[in-house]
């Protein structure tokens, strides 16, 4: 029988054993933290001191709360961009267990550096400046044996959050814990004490915990892609990403840096709905996240029964994504840094368009994008173009060509055109170029653009040119791009698709032109097969920079001493990367965006159109082009040799044309080929 009054220090064990003892309470984690009990001070670094919010992160709740002990997840991985305040959602799962359920941490970081940074910098301020915390942790003392220190916080009730250093043999030894958190491991030794990783090591401290329950916390910035942990354990996880609501459509999409438009300061750095085509602009960001979802991505071993969502769901559609089957995976989360509230997009785009050196596209994907760097894709130097720029008359048709296609890339504030002269064998000059500033959701630049498509080219050999063939994207401002070309004949709709089963152009279908509301009439969008086009552009650029300055070779490319850095950098704005399916155990290869690329999609939309011309196309015998240079010469009324232009069969530079695309798709021959009756560059064409 217990005496009326207890000494304090029995009352002190009292309460220390029934806090161990009692359940979690029943909230979730995140709605703790609503509450106000942890504190940020200046200490932190933090951008808004004071109590902590989710605001600007809110999609933190989710990954925090599936570190509830009721919680099923074993383990949760965060992967991200710096400053994306993935840290924080292990130092809150640390002040809520304090708080609510004292158990023991371990907290393993890569260096012994870290580790005292972490404390001081991470840790140690939220004991301080948290009231609720305070008087739970003991404070630092000289002597081990009655107070915490650096790298050992000891509780009230006997827990401890022990801080370590994963590359020391002696500190995992020591580590035991139902708890872990593993911070920044890519920078982690690969080996430790001749044991093996020290992250496998340190999970083997866990398991005296095993059958009561143990949690794991994952949070990093990746590495070096095929080496890099956190990116291993977060496709082994079921890969969640952030879906959003767009504002305009109430529907879900997720934000990829391939989709960031980094443009024009003054118009403001933006995404576009897959639905409803309208920009979601910086302002737009906080009720875009906060009214977001999870959902998990991986593909399935059996995708037919249990695809993955696709880029937009809509609202009706979102709870049964969210219920998806995620087949035993462990929840995993991929952020980076456009989704923070506390980074400007306006950063993001000049990160991007400083991005020139391997080392800084290196830092680019890892810190910023926050996905493995992966230093075997193939790209080109932009510098090496540059070099070779030419010195013939902007704006004439040089002496060879005898055929122009146009195209226009549309963004918010502007619309970026270049036209295109191309000759046998689809060697290519650019002769025209330039931006058109203003909103393009009025008339006022669409109206410059149409005096553009009208242009007439003096050519070097006498006679003029008029534009063929020229295109439009229609990826943003739709029914405005719609609306433009149905009214003009040799004006194009095109619609880029993503992907090595597509021909450079394929057969178009009539879509609905809507002004005001109302249907005004149709227009034939022609499906556009880019990553074939990239491929050969690539290939263009190679030879280019091997044919070396001003010679003449079929399928390579001259652009003038008119075009400034700003023309090479885009051309060369997406590289080639291979990564092995672990599904198929094939190599997969896929175009990325390493920064703004206007310029390298108006060429692959005029390319298009010139192929389907006939440029660079054999003719059916096999004997030289589709495209009848000869006789295209003689409309003209050129004074150049007849036998340029005649017929002849294909160089073996051209047909290996084919070959860079077929081994892009990995033994798709003839890929190239697969285009529907090409246009008549002589007459207009009635659509």
């Amino acid at each position: 029988m217990l005496p009326a009054t207890l000494s304090h220090a029995a009352a002190s064990v009292l309460l220390a054993v029934g806090q161990a003892l009692a359940p979690a309470p029943e909230m979730r984690i995140s709605e703790w933290v609503d509450q106000g009990h942890v504190i940020l001070n200046e200490e932190t670094q933090t951008p808004k001191p004071g109590v902590f919010t989710f605001d600007g992160v809110e999609y933190l709740r989710e990954p925090l709360d599936r570190l509830h002990p009721d919680d099923p997840a074993e383990r949760v991985t965060i992967i991200g961009g710096a400053q994306s305040a993935k840290s924080s959602g292990g130092q809150l799962w640390v002040c809520w267990s304090i708080a609510n359920n004292p158990k023991s941490f371990a907290i393993g970081l890569p260096s012994d550096g870290e580790v005292g940074k972490y404390n001081d910098l991470k840790l140690q301020p939220l004991f301080d400046a948290s009231p609720l915390l305070t008087p739970r942790v003991r404070p630092i003392s000289t002597k081990a044996s009655e107070g915490s220190s650096v790298r050992r916080k000891k509780l009230f009730n006997g827990a401890n959050v022990r801080i370590f250093n994963l590359g020391s043999v002696k500190e995992l030894q020591m580590v035991s814990a139902g708890n872990l958190i593993l911070e920044e491991i890519t920078n982690a030794p690969k080996d430790v004490g001749g044991r093996g990783s020290p992250v496998k090591q340190a999970r083997e401290r866990q398991a005296a915990y095993s059958v009561i329950g143990s949690k794991e916390l994952i949070c990093s910035t990746p590495g070096i892609l095929g080496e890099c942990i956190v990116t291993v354990e977060y496709e082994a996880g079921d890969q969640r990403l952030y879906y959003g609501e767009c504002p305009h459509c109430l529907g879900h999409f997720t934000l990829r840096p391939e989709t960031f438009k980094h443009s024009d300061p003054s118009w403001g750095h933006h995404f576009i709905c897959p639905s409803c085509g309208v920009a979601l602009e910086q302002k737009h960001r906080a009720a875009f996240i906060k009214n977001g979802m999870w959902l998990a991505t991986f593909k399935s071993a059996t995708p037919e029964p249990n695809p993955p969502p696709p880029a937009y769901v809509a609202k009706a559609d979102l709870q049964y994504w969210r219920n998806r089957d995620v087949e035993g995976r462990q929840p995993s989360y991929y952020v980076w840094q456009a989704m923070c509230g506390f980074i400007s997009w306006h950063k993001i785009a000049t990160t991007i368009r400083e991005a020139k050196t391997p080392e800084d596209l290196k830092a680019l994907e890892q810190q910023v994008f926050g996905r493995a760097y992966d230093a075997s894709v193939e790209s080109l130097g932009w510098e090496e173009l540059h070099r070779l720029r030419e010195d013939y008359d902007h704006g004439t048709v040089p002496t060879g060509a005898g055929v122009l296609t146009g195209m226009c890339d549309v963004q918010g504030p502007y619309l970026q055109w270049a036209v295109y002269a191309w000759g046998p064998g689809a060697e290519w000059w650019v002769i025209d170029r330039g931006i058109i500033t203003g909103d393009t959701a009025g008339d006022g630049p669409w109206l410059e653009l149409d005096q553009v498509t009208r242009k007439i080219y003096p050519h070097a050999d006498g006679g003029t040119l008029e534009i063929a063939a020229f295109g439009v994207d229609t990826g943003y401002r739709t029914q405005r791009a719609y609306a433009f070309c149905r009214a003009r004949p040799n004006t194009y709709a095109l619609d880029g698709r993503t992907g090595w089963k597509h021909p450079f152009l394929g057969k178009p279908k009539a879509v609905r032109v809507i002004e005001n509301k109302r249907q005004v009439g149709r227009v034939k969008l022609w499906p556009t097969g880019t990553w074939e086009l990239k491929s050969l552009l690539h290939w263009s650029l190679k030879l280019s920079i091997e044919a070396k300055y001003k010679v003449r070779v079929q399928g390579r490319g001259h652009w003038s001493k008119n075009e400034g850095e700003s023309y090479a950098q885009e051309m060369t704005s997406e590289v080639l990367r291979e990564e092995k399916n672990a599904r198929t155990l094939q190599i997969d290869r896929y175009w990325i965006k390493v920064r703004k690329n206007e310029e390298l999609d108006i060429w692959v939309g005029a390319r298009a159109l010139a192929w389907q011309l006939g440029v660079g196309a054999p003719a059916r015998d096999g004997v030289g082009e589709k495209f009848d240079w000869k006789a295209k010469a003689a409309l003209r009324g050129s004074t150049a040799q007849a036998d340029f232009f005649a017929p002849r069969t294909l160089t073996p530079a051209v047909l290996s044309v084919g070959n860079v695309a077929t081994s892009a798709k990995r033994g798709k021959k003839n890929s190239l080929f697969r285009a529907v009756k090409p246009m008549n560059a002589n007459t207009p064409v009635n659509r």
